[in-house]
């Protein structure tokens, strides 16, 4: 990845050297979207399998 886009790794990244500083809410953030965006997908992909598998039916 090209250097300066932005991605949630590199802005957790940043966000972690001001954790301990009081700016917590740099790393929330990006941190909050990581997980919902992890339990979206395991949401999604757990009602697909139900779908798919015929040995669930």
């Amino acid at each position: 990845m090209p250097r300066g886009e932005a991605s949630l790794g590199t802005s957790l990244e940043v966000g972690y050297r001001f954790l301990f500083c009081g700016e917590r809410w740099i790393v929330i953030f990006p941190g909050l979207v990581l997980v919902l965006l992890l339990v979206g997908v395991s949401v999604f992909a757990g009602r697909l399998r139900d779908r798919i598998d015929p040995k669930l039916r």
